[in-house]
C-alpha cells in the first residue's frame, strides 16, 4: 500500500496520504470535466493523478473503517495489472 501511495503522490504531484479511502471532497464541476479511462478499484487512483496534474484541490474526508464478515472482491493480481495500466495511461 505505501508504494502505491508514493506512486498515486508522485504522478499526482500531490502529496497524498491515503490513495484508497473511497470518499473524497471534490468539486463536481471539476469532477464533470474529467475523461475516465477506468471502473473498477484503479478508479480513485486515475481520479487523484488526474486532479493532481490539473492542480485541483482536493480533501479527505476522514471516516471510520469497519470490517465485518464482508468478503472483498479485489483480485490481487487482476487489479495490480489494471493499476499498472492506469500508470501507463496517466494523460
Amino acid at each position: 500500500m505505501i508504494f502505491g501511495i508514493l506512486i498515486i503522490s508522485t504522478f499526482s504531484k500531490k502529496r497524498i496520504k491515503d490513495t484508497q479511502s473511497g470518499y473524497r471532497a471534490i468539486r463536481v464541476n471539476i469532477l464533470k470535466d474529467l475523461k475516465l479511462k477506468t471502473n473498477r478499484y484503479e478508479t480513485e487512483s486515475e481520479i487523484l493523478m488526474k486532479l493532481g496534474r490539473k492542480g485541483a484541490r482536493f480533501g479527505r474526508v476522514m471516516i471510520p473503517v469497519i470490517y465485518r464478515d464482508e468478503e472483498s472482491s479485489i483480485h490481487p493480481v487482476k487489479d495490480a495489472v489494471r493499476f499498472v495500466k492506469v500508470l501507463k495511461h496517466r494523460k
